[in-house]
């Protein structure tokens, strides 16, 4: 019985894995969405990234600027052209650098952060990176916004739980917490001209 229910969820977690990564497949409505969201955002003096800006990254930004790194992304997006790009591509590293780089979060970074940035940027948001609150470091410059708003992230992370009640493991090693009716998290507020 065990090793039919094992062949059976394979199967099963393989079809749904299928249907949902076909669902923001290029051609479709999600993944032409996805395809032209931007890298970058800048809003006043506060430049918005996902996971921040590498000294490489922080090169390509200067040559060819926000909207070039943009543009440069969603004219490779396409699933048939984003992993060459992105592996294969000194422009192509950099923008995975700017989803995925954390080194900005570590303290010694603040004496070159305003080195990474464009002129006339002053301040960097990243998300990515949650904790229980948004942290300010830097003297403010720099924006750690993932205060893990989400209640099911909240509450059992990337682990699938189903949040209605406390479960247990059979060898009692894991646990799934019940999920709280409120959010919890915080959020920030930037007025214009800040």
């Amino acid at each position: 019985l065990a090793t039919a229910l094992r062949a059976l969820v394979k199967d099963r977690m393989g079809t749904y894995q299928k249907n949902y990564l076909d669902s923001f497949r290029s051609g479709t409505e999600l993944g032409n969405w996805l395809e032209r969201r931007p890298i970058l955002a800048q809003v006043n003096n506060t430049l918005f990234v996902h996971g921040g800006i590498s000294p490489d990254a922080a090169q390509y930004l200067t040559k060819i600027g926000i909207d070039g790194i943009n543009k440069l992304f969603a004219s490779n997006a396409n699933e048939d052209n984003l992993s060459d790009f992105l592996d294969r591509t000194g422009e192509g590293r950099a923008i995975y650098d700017m989803v995925t780089y954390r080194g900005n979060h570590e303290s010694s970074s603040c004496p070159h952060l305003s080195k990474l940035l464009p002129d006339g940027i002053s301040r960097l948001g990243v998300g990515h990176t949650p904790g229980n609150v948004v942290r300010l470091m830097c003297d403010g410059n720099f924006l750690a916004l993932d205060s893990s708003l989400g209640r099911w992230y909240r509450n059992s992370g990337n682990e699938y739980c189903p949040g209605d009640t406390v479960q247990t493991s059979k060898n009692g090693r894991y646990t799934c917490k019940q999920m709280k009716d409120n959010c919890e998290g915080q959020i920030i507020r930037i007025k214009n001209g800040d």
